[in-house]
């Protein structure tokens, strides 16, 4: 018979939600179902939580054949606002699920998880496949949290579901997974900003750092490349990499892996490039090494970004590639 663990955000009892509904209805399966942790602090709050403290020291319960419910222990607060205090609390109750697994003789089941805050506990619980059911945004709910830490560890988590489930389909082999962010994390405040990046943050350029992961499983090892480049270099790195036929000239882009040095280009015609960042707002430029800019090297720069955006507009305007490629 199939095993699954799975670790919900709703209690069994006493409102049946989403995940009771899933896991009692499942047919020809063995099911360990952990009722959600509670924060040591919640009987600050709720002072009837506080018997909820002890309750993973209690017996089990058999809500149905093949349906074992437990309690976990509780946690630390926080967990949502520090990565250190959820990796913490998810090794513990990963040592605790491990326990309830061997005294039930399961090996490798479905993992099978409802809360981002799981995502530090995969790695630590053998299982033969992960399912994360995303039934809710949790980022959205509030209170002592940092929004942007828990959409991460959503991420991290729905990757790694991804991951397995095509491991499982055999495609695997045959996919390239292309991941960046789209835009920083509208709504913070400077000073959100700053913890998440650990120190101040400057708001004209540093803001907008991002990371591009490109994944494949032809790649032995991890290749890193440390350089300015955008969302626009994208295309044409892909491009390369897939082996396709395009005129370079034709993109604003450039590819990232070429020798070019990289050019980043904001909407308010700022830039980066290898040596330094320019500012449209000061008319500024100001070297990365703290020496003087050459004037003729920023007056190319400056031109450059003006023909490339003013390119970019006439291209749209002019519907230039219906020009160059005609109807078909």
């Amino acid at each position: 018979m199939k095993q699954i663990v799975c670790l919900a955000t709703s209690p069994w009892h006493p409102i049946p939600t989403r995940k009771q509904q899933v896991m009692g209805r499942l047919q020809d399966f063995e099911i360990l179902y952990f009722d959600p942790s509670i924060s040591y602090l919640a009987p600050l709050k709720d002072p009837t939580a506080k018997e909820k403290l002890q309750a993973y020291k209690g017996p089990e319960e058999v809500v149905q054949p093949g349906l074992t419910v437990c309690a976990l222990p509780p946690v630390l607060p926080f967990f949502n606002k520090y990565r250190f205090i959820n990796r913490l609390n998810q090794r513990r109750m990963a040592r605790f699920v491990r326990k309830k697994m061997k005294a039930h003789g399961f090996e490798k089941p479905i993992l099978w998880v409802y809360s981002p805050v799981c995502a530090d506990l995969v790695d630590h619980v053998p299982h033969s496949a992960l399912v994360y059911d995303c039934v809710d945004r949790h980022s959205a709910y509030g209170g002592l949290m940092n929004p942007a830490l828990v959409d991460q560890m959503e991420l991290e988590l729905a990757m790694e579901s991804l991951m397995d489930q095509l491991e499982a389909a055999g495609k695997l082999d045959d996919t390239v997974i292309v991941l960046s962010a789209d835009h920083y994390p509208y709504g913070l405040t400077d000073e959100e900003y700053s913890e998440l990046f650990g120190h101040t943050v400057d708001p004209v350029f540093e803001i907008y750092e991002n990371s591009l992961i490109l994944w494949s499983a032809d790649l032995e090892e991890p290749v890193h490349v440390d350089k300015y480049c955008s969302s626009l270099d994208v295309m044409p790195t892909l491009a390369n990499l897939f082996g396709l036929e395009y005129d370079s000239r034709l993109m604003a882009g450039r590819d990232i892996l070429s020798d070019e040095p990289g050019l980043v280009i904001f909407s308010n015609y700022s830039f980066l490039t290898d040596q330094g960042a320019y500012d449209s707002t000061t008319d500024t430029f100001t070297m990365f090494d703290g020496s003087e800019p050459d004037p003729d090297y920023v007056a190319e720069r400056v031109a450059e970004v003006q023909n490339r955006v003013a390119y970019s507009a006439a291209i749209l305007d002019w519907d230039y590639y219906r020009v160059v490629f005609g109807d078909g």
